[in-house]
This record gives structure tokens, C-alpha cells and sequence, in this order.
């Protein structure tokens, strides 16, 4: 047997096996970012919300354009808000309240070079945040124009958003 062969029956024996039920370390070592995805969610349940952030963020950072980037997005924006409630007052040099804010930031702004505006994703991030949180989307938006073509706003009361909304895209 010629090693093309071989080569092309391994990869349809991988192909259905990761398709069994089992074989998730399998499918862990075929689809990296879906195994962080698995963790991570995992790590939620056992509420061990850092290893699960840590999980999430590795997604982004090491596969920034796949689809499970955009799906850990609004368990990780979750995670953050926890993080950023909790330690804004008591710890305001912790990473929830110094980088984790702009990491956030640039990766929701990624999401908003598609073609549609991700709704659940700025709810995810913005409601219930400070109102000031948002100025920090807005500066970025100055930054890189790319980013205001949705002509995004908030609505708060008292200072904490309530919603978050996109107007047309402007092309």
C-alpha cells in the first residue's frame, strides 16, 4: 500500500472516531480550541472560574479567528464582569481591573470587523458595566475608525449600561 493511501485511510479512521462518543481527548487533539472550550466550561462548573478565564483567553489569543473564539467570547465577558465587580474596589491593581478591561475590549473589537453586529456579544460585555467602560470602546473606536462603522451607543441610567446598540454600518 503506497503511503498516500495509508495516509488518506489514518485520516478517515481520525475523522470517525473523533465522531464517537468517548473520544473527546481525540477530538481535543483535532480541534485544540474546542478542547480550551470544553475546559473552560468545565472549569465553570467545578467553579474554578480563573482556570476557566485562563481557558477562554487562550482561545482567543492562540486562535483568534476560529469559531469558538467568538463563542467563549460572552462566557469569558461574564467571567471578566464577575472579576472586575468583585475586585475594582478591593484590588484595583488585580489584572481584572487593569488589563483585562482592554483585553476584553480588543477582542470584542475584533468581532466587530464582520458582517454583522454582534449583539450578544456587546450585551454580554457592556450591560451592567460602568458607563465609563464604554468611553473606553468609543476612544478605541477613535483609534482604529475601522471600529465606529456601527456608530455604537449605550444607554445607561445612573451610569451603569442598560443596553447597547448599532446604528446602519457605514461602508
Amino acid at each position: 500500500m503506497r503511503a498516500s493511501s495509508r495516509f488518506a485511510i489514518v485520516c478517515l479512521a481520525l475523522a470517525w472516531l473523533t465522531g464517537l462518543p468517548g473520544c473527546a481527548a481525540l477530538r481535543g487533539l483535532m480541534n485544540p480550541p474546542g478542547r480550551l472550550l470544553e475546559q473552560a466550561r468545565t472549569a465553570v462548573e467545578q467553579k474554578d472560574l480563573e482556570a476557566a478565564y485562563r481557558d477562554l483567553a487562550s482561545i482567543r489569543k492562540r486562535y483568534p479567528d476560529s469559531a469558538e473564539s467568538r463563542e467563549a467570547f460572552p462566557l469569558a465577558a461574564a467571567i471578566f464582569q464577575n472579576g472586575y465587580f468583585r475586585d475594582r474596589y478591593q484590588q484595583p491593581d488585580s489584572h481584572w481591573v487593569t488589563t483585562e478591561p482592554g483585553f476584553l475590549l480588543d477582542w470584542f473589537a475584533s468581532l466587530l470587523s464582520g458582517p454583522e453586529f454582534p449583539q450578544a456579544e456587546a450585551e454580554a460585555l457592556f450591560v451592567g458595566m460602568p458607563y465609563g467602560y464604554f468611553r473606553e470602546l468609543l476612544a478605541l473606536a477613535e483609534a482604529r475608525p475601522e471600529l465606529s462603522r456601527w456608530g455604537v451607543r449605550a444607554a445607561d441610567d445612573n451610569g451603569i449600561i442598560e443596553s447597547v446598540a448599532a446604528g446602519s454600518p457605514s461602508p
